[in-house]
């Protein structure tokens, strides 16, 4: 079984002067690093580790946003036999410091070191910690003797611990093996013929699981990685690097969506039937020219993207693939190493997640909850026997926590998260991810919580668009000193209470939404509300907002 690594080696050896990264330097230039380059950085950061002591088997922590720097430290460590453990840069040191203990981590790479010896001070052992970008720029400039040769690996032998970013509870190190990635990537290479001079704009957290897959099938593919400055510099990069395709959360292209939605609602009626018709032409070049101003927000040759992570809206990937870019849709967990099942070119049916990966085997529950076996699915959490009992069946299948269906051709259907579901003082069970995603399909609606557990009747708290609201008070003449003045004011209620009115006509009564309050803020990473990958953590919203749903359960 061909691993990672052994892809890699090979464009090395038949096309090492290949573009293989790009990254901005800090003069504000990008700059091309090939095969041959990245290897011998990859070579140089390797021998470097193990001059730290690092050895085989021992476990590394990468504490960075997503950075070159970042994979060239992860390869390293491969090449030694090490196990990467990645941490999301924006952990607090409190909550780093279980997953030091559950990891045994030997040595740290962060991206902010003094968090991370704030991090270290809180823990029992003492743990050496290192710049990354300093260290890894440090130890590929510095002349050395013998270099690293790569330790031969085996598809058992551990690679990474990745920890869930998780929805509910604590955090558990989910144990990826080299061969894990092996079958990830050999999948999606069955599905996505990537030509080598193709290029991808990395720009989601590295710490993710979906990160992680994209750029170890980038390395075994053998087309280009540029990476993102930063999060917030994702749209100027898009528009430097023009790449052909990107893999993305959903909740940048339903911005996009709405973003566009909103502008199109401002403009005359005419605009809109010539939208409409471009939608349903069957000519690439009057979609291209149509909304060309889409395609050059998106740097002018994206060809197709891949979303994950979430579960994206139906009518977004409709629009998008009305206008010419196929957004093709994927579903997996860190413990199946990313996507168990994935649309793909020619095969890409709207609100499923695609077929099931060829080596993968799936079954449903009872209670229709989907369990996955096979060799992208790993085979526990490290150091946690109790959770990995409860987690997978005794013939191996992982539980997924999901509930869904296939359709007759073979393609899955998400319907609802098992732990997600709500169940009223009434005893009625209600899922609240579709309310959610239809409330969603609004141009006005940004964001939505929809709530009821042990209570009479269902409420969400909703955050608007604010530029969509803001046109709409514009165009009705509504005079507020302030944007929350303006999710108070009468107007606006009343706005909402037809838009939500029009969700409640397609559900059942006791679904229905009862009351609703607006929210002025979008609900963030920063507070803790979203994940890594912009999903709800609904135990965090529930407790950040309890005098606002309370509020709406006063008789």
């Amino acid at each position: 079984m061909s691993l990672v690594l052994d892809f890699f080696a090979n464009h090395v050896a038949t096309r090492p002067q290949d573009p293989c990264w790009m990254s901005k330097a800090a003069g504000g230039q990008w700059q091309t690093f090939s095969f041959a380059q990245a290897d011998h950085m990859v070579r140089r950061v390797a021998t470097a580790l193990a001059g730290q002591g690092v050895t085989r088997g021992q476990k590394v922590v990468i504490w960075a946003n997503t950075c070159m720097e970042w994979v060239i430290v992860d390869m390293a460590c491969w090449t030694l036999g090490a196990v990467s453990v990645p941490i999301y840069f924006n952990t607090t040191p409190e909550q780093a410091i279980p997953i030091l203990e559950n990891s045994g981590a030997v040595l740290i790479l962060a991206e902010d070191a003094e968090r991370a010896i704030e991090a270290v001070q809180g823990y029992r052992n003492t743990i050496p910690v290192l710049n990354l970008r300093e260290s890894v720029g440090r130890w590929v400039a510095t002349p050395t003797g013998q270099i690293q040769e790569p330790i031969k690996l085996l598809p058992t032998d551990l690679a990474s611990i990745v920890y869930t970013s998780g929805t509910t509870g604590e955090p558990k190190g989910v144990e990826l093996t080299h061969g894990n990635f092996a079958a990830e990537v050999t999948e999606l290479a069955k599905r996505f013929s990537v030509p080598h001079q193709y290029v991808s704009l990395g720009f989601l957290p590295l710490s993710h699981i979906v990160a992680r897959a994209v750029q170890c099938f980038q390395v075994s593919q053998g087309f280009v990685m540029a990476f993102a400055e930063s999060i917030d510099k994702v749209a100027d990069n898009l528009k430097e690097v023009h790449p052909q395709f990107f893999v993305s959360v959903p909740r940048i292209f339903e911005k996009i969506y709405t973003k566009v939605f909103a502008e199109i609602s401002a403009m005359p009626k005419i605009v809109h039937r010539l939208v409409a018709w471009a939608q349903k032409s069957q000519s690439e070049w009057v979609k291209r020219l149509v909304f060309r101003k889409i395609f050059k927000e998106l740097g002018g040759c994206l060809e197709f993207s891949i979303s994950g992570g979430a579960p994206l809206n139906p009518e977004v990937a409709k629009f998008f693939g009305a206008i010419g870019l196929e957004i093709y849709e994927g579903y997996g967990l860190t413990e199946t190493t990313a996507a168990a099942c994935l649309n793909y070119p020619g095969h890409n049916r709207y609100g499923t997640v695609g077929p099931v990966l060829d080596s993968v085997q799936i079954r449903f529950d009872t209670d229709g909850e989907i369990l996955f076996k096979g060799p992208i699915v790993s085979s526990g959490y490290h150091n946690n026997p109790i959770a990995t009992k409860e987690s997978f069946t005794e013939d191996g299948f992982f539980r997924t926590g999901d509930i869904g269906e296939l359709t007759p051709d073979g393609y899955l259907k998400i319907t609802d998260r098992k732990k997600d579901l709500i169940v009223t003082a009434g005893g009625k069970k209600v899922a609240p991810q579709p309310i959610e995603q239809s409330l969603l399909q609004n141009p006005y609606v940004s964001q939505v919580f929809v709530y009821g557990d042990r209570r009479p009747y269902i409420s969400a708290l909703i955050v608007p668009n604010r530029q969509a609201v803001e046109q709409y008070a514009q165009k009705m003449g509504l005079k507020v000193d302030s944007w929350e003045s303006m999710v108070r004011s009468p107007e606006v209620l009343a706005l909402f209470q037809k838009v939500v009115d029009a969700v409640n006509t397609n559900l059942a009564r006791y679904e229905t939404i009862k009351h609703f309050h607006l929210l002025p803020d979008e609900f963030s990473t920063q507070r803790g509300e979203l994940t890594p990958t912009l999903k709800l953590k609904r135990k965090v919203v529930q407790e950040h907002f309890t005098a606002e749903l309370n509020s709406l359960y006063v008789s």
